[in-house]
């Protein structure tokens, strides 16, 4: 009996949190190893999410079900049916997901009610279409950027580096006016140290004089999730050759290519070739040249061998 009165007095200590949980504060607090759980819930009338369902049951009342999930550590929403069955039972979903991880699956629903945790997501402090992550245990949360967005809330866009070879570099003395660039991110956000950068839609390019084959350039830029510069026009060509580039350099790798050997070109962004700046003659295919380097003459294009070193 002594035992009986036991579990009656542990349940009734979860009851009453869930049915105080409203008019609380107190965080998030739920682990196999601890004896008292809470949850504090939020309540969105007449909704309901789509997610993958934990459990589902028919309870006597909706503070059932959220005791349900209050003991489900992997349980973060639910929804309760609003019209009960013909032995008063309602519908109970239990969740293991909440609308701010799957805001595309978050629907006004006129048969539910969803009541889903108290998260630190709720003033989607992630920016740029950044996803909200909660850490409910600490009322905290992560967020998931988007491609070319850093920073604690996606605040932040990434600058990158379009290279004639790469060459790593985060150093703050790296960086002067022939150091610009977009397609490769160093882990850092460079725009205060490319204060002489002349903005070119947010690209910026970085020169380095050092003999590499096609392919080992390409390498190069990969490893900084980057590419070989790409021209999608004559402005962009003039604005690199006039103020990346030095004045003498004889050659340089570019990031066009004909992977299939086939002549059909294409940029190492995997763009199309809409723009093109051939010298004359060019391409010509002379023994299995299948990569293209600039020539100092007229910055002019040369199909070249890939193998052949060049900066």
């Amino acid at each position: 009996m002594e035992l009986w009165k036991l579990k009656c007095s542990s349940l009734l200590i979860i009851y009453t949190v869930v049915q105080t949980v409203f008019a609380t504060s107190k965080p998030f607090q739920r682990s196999s190893s601890r004896r008292l759980r809470y949850v504090i819930f939020k309540e969105e009338l007449f909704h309901a999410l789509s997610a993958e369902t934990i459990e589902v049951d028919y309870v006597e009342t909706g503070k059932l079900c959220l005791l349900k999930c209050v003991k489900n550590l992997q349980c973060f929403s639910t929804n309760i049916g609003v019209h009960p069955r013909t032995d008063e039972r309602v519908r109970c979903e239990l969740l293991s997901s909440d609308k701010y991880r799957a805001l595309k699956s978050f629907r006004a629903n006129t048969s539910f009610h969803h009541y889903r945790v108290s998260s630190p997501c709720e003033s989607y402090p992630c920016q740029n279409g950044g996803t909200c992550l909660p850490r409910y245990e600490t009322s905290d949360y992560n967020c998931k950027c988007r491609q070319n967005y850093t920073g604690v809330n996606c605040q932040n866009r990434k600058f990158f580096l379009e290279l004639f070879f790469a060459e790593p570099s985060t150093k703050k003395q790296d960086a002067n006016r022939s150091s610009c660039f977009n397609q490769a991110s160093v882990g850092v956000d460079l725009r205060d140290y490319f204060e002489n950068c002349l903005d070119r839609d947010e690209k910026y390019y970085k020169y380095f004089i050092r003999d590499s084959s096609w392919f080992k350039a390409k390498s190069y830029c990969q490893s900084l999730d980057g590419a070989l510069v790409t021209f999608q026009n004559k402005k962009e060509l003039k604005f690199v050759t006039s103020e990346v580039l030095p004045p003498t350099y004889n050659s340089v790798w570019i990031g066009l290519s004909d992977p299939g050997k086939s002549r059909g070109w294409k940029w190492e962004d995997g763009s199309t070739l809409s723009f093109s700046h051939w010298a004359n003659g060019e391409p010509n295919n002379q023994g299995e040249e299948n990569c293209v380097e600039m020539i100092e003459v007229y910055h002019t294009w040369n199909d070249f061998t890939c193998e052949h070193s060049r900066p």
